[in-house]
């Protein structure tokens, strides 16, 4: 018997290919993995409490730590209750989230809606909120 015919035929073509095909795979399951411990590294929250984005510094929490916002005529509003109709965005309740967010537009844009949108209902209730154990003239992120 030939061991000639029962070798299996090399693929034609980049001989890299299989090679890259491995590397973008295991880049996706790192990917995935450091999802997952982000996730897990949410302050010791509920894993099956819901993680949303801030829309300002773009850092991912738990949806209870977060502020929803919702437009109404062109005005965005707080959505303490988180009962508003409409879509929503999320945003730490923290002045520099919310200047970082008016900075980037991301509010627009996470909204789906266009034109100019009024930041005072907003502005004015995140700076009644207290933030304890935060220095306020510390600079970065929430």
């Amino acid at each position: 018997m030939d061991r000639v015919s029962d070798a299996r035929p090399q693929r034609a073509g980049n001989p890299g290919a299989q090679r890259d095909r491995l590397a973008v795979a295991r880049r996706s399951e790192q990917g995935l993995a450091d999802r997952d411990l982000a996730d897990r590294d949410l302050a010791g929250q509920d894993p099956t409490s819901s993680v949303r984005t801030c829309v300002g510094c773009r850092s991912r929490a738990a949806r209870s730590d977060l502020l929803r916002i919702v437009v109404v005529d062109g005005e965005l509003l707080p959505d303490v209750r988180r009962r508003l109709p409409g879509r929503g965005a999320h945003l730490h309740p923290d002045l520099a989230c919310l200047d970082l967010a008016e900075r980037r537009r991301a509010f627009p844009r996470a909204l789906r809606v266009s034109g100019p949108l009024g930041l005072e209902r907003v502005r004015a209730h995140v700076q009644q909120i207290p933030r304890p154990g935060r220095d306020e003239d510390e600079p970065g992120r929430c």
